[in-house]
């Protein structure tokens, strides 16, 4: 059986309408036989789809009325029954209830006075532990999420004040996902208060020095309360702090620190490899450099996992690892000047079959905007024009809708390849821009035709 969520109302608040409202609300409704007869026993009903609420006109229906409503409604479809407790059980359930509820609180009391003595202790002992506190106005709820209220002014603190923020603990006491930053850097103790009295921080993230200032404070205000959140020491915040960065530990964040700008995925690469230490990593650059291969005095990881990996294919064909990358750096040239002479070859032929560039423009002067503006039908008329291209005996019509396939549109200009021979002729639809029409070879760039068209004038050239 599902977990039971028991209501419990009273006769004059129990009205239809407000059994729609506690349908939409709790996945499983108990009604009291006490409270509703003549139903036999208490009635377990789910609703399996979402509820419409029906509004009743009438305050305080009549007994039969309202009972008789309920039945109906838990014999439609929209209420499915599965099950019945017995009316002797009912007290048994809500008393458990209510204890788990004490203990509920009792515990949560108990964390919040153990961690208020732990920061109390820290920051008589000035220890680098860090705390948090959401802070409220008292009389009003408080937030459920920092939203961007989110402030410290632990500066020096990056690992405690971070691997507490991305702790599992802290994430869901304060609602937060993980990544989620600081909003508000305050330089000063005093300054973060009066962050806080201006109702502009919901959670503070600072050192517990810091957040026993900030309780005595609060405490003295008398406008403000708080709830202490999670605590944690340098030790406990380092896994979460590494962890939140992306590395596997803390141990091996430090070794990606000792090693020098390196990140995670760097330091995955080079497990791979076989290197989990800053001895295994420098005995690899040791080789690298006797070897010839890169003689820096601090190579960066991408190098070092370069030569490891040359080094291994190198030893597979009895090569050193520099033999290996001379050979392979000489492959991948040639590779290169093949594909190279092969990609200019292309351009010669394709430069011999299409020996001439038009290059129309449609703008205000010699200037281009866009080449359907002087296509498409523009003022009173809308009336839209066209291109025509004769190559080869082969002609083809354009029009607005499949124009761009003639050429490509640059900023400068709409660009068509020519062959040897050509016919082109394009009318002007624009009543104030200008169609702009130029051929120009493609070997030295020298233009062989130019000629402009207002509107319903054309421009044409053929070879």
């Amino acid at each position: 059986m599902p977990e039971i969520s028991i209501v419990r109302m009273d006769w004059e608040k129990l009205t239809p309408s407000r059994l729609d409202v506690i349908g939409q609300n709790f996945p499983i409704i108990i009604v009291f036989n006490q409270q509703i007869a003549p139903l036999d026993g208490a009635r377990i009903a789910n609703p399996p789809q979402p509820l419409h609420r029906v509004e009743m006109k009438h305050n305080q229906a009549p007994f039969e009325t309202l009972s008789r409503d309920l039945r109906g409604r838990l014999e439609t479809s929209r209420f499915q029954q599965i099950g019945e407790i017995p009316t002797g059980d009912l007290a048994q359930f809500e008393r458990q209830r209510m204890e788990a509820h004490k203990r509920e609180i009792a515990r949560v009391r108990g964390e919040m006075e153990e961690r208020i003595e732990a920061i109390r202790k820290a920051a008589a002992a000035n220890d680098n532990l860090a705390g948090s506190l959401r802070i409220y106005r008292k009389g009003k709820a408080p937030a459920k999420a920092p939203d961007a209220a989110f402030c410290t002014t632990a500066t020096d603190d990056a690992v405690a004040i971070g691997g507490l923020m991305q702790s599992a603990d802290f994430l869901a006491w304060a609602k937060m996902k993980a990544g989620t930053r600081v909003t508000t850097l305050a330089r000063t103790p005093e300054a973060l208060f009066s962050a806080i009295t201006a109702e502009n921080c919901v959670i503070v993230v600072d050192r517990a020095t810091n957040l026993w200032t900030f309780m005595q404070a609060i405490g003295r205000d008398g406008q403000f309360a708080y709830h202490v959140g999670p605590v944690m020491s340098m030790m406990e915040a380092r896994e979460p702090y590494a962890a939140a960065r992306g590395f596997e530990s803390w141990g091996q964040f430090e070794v990606a620190r000792a090693i020098g700008n390196v990140d995670a995925e760097d330091m995955r690469r080079l497990k791979d490899v076989g290197i989990i230490d800053l001895a295994g990593y420098q005995a690899a650059a040791a080789r690298m450099a006797s070897q010839g291969y890169d003689k820096a005095p601090n190579p960066a990881a991408e190098q070092v996992l370069r030569f490891l990996a040359d080094e291994a294919a190198g030893h597979k064909l009895g090569q050193s690892a520099i033999d290996f990358r001379k050979a392979l750096d000489a492959r991948e040239a040639e590779a290169q000047r093949k594909i190279d002479e092969e990609a200019a070859r292309a351009r010669a032929e394709h430069a011999r079959a299409y020996p001439y560039v038009a290059v129309l423009t449609c703008g205000m002067g010699q200037g281009h905007i866009n080449i359907l503006a002087c296509f498409a039908g523009s003022g009173s008329s809308r009336v839209d024009t066209e291109l025509r291209l004769t190559t080869d005996n082969h002609s083809r019509m354009y029009k607005v809708y499949n124009l761009k396939q003639a050429g490509e549109e640059r900023r400068d200009g709409f660009y068509i390849e020519l062959p040897e021979h050509f016919h082109l002729v394009a009318q002007n639809s624009h009543e104030t821009l200008m169609l702009g029409l130029e051929v120009v070879a493609r070997d030295g760039g020298k233009v062989l035709f130019k000629s402009q068209a207002a509107r319903f004038g054309v421009v044409s050239v053929s070879n």
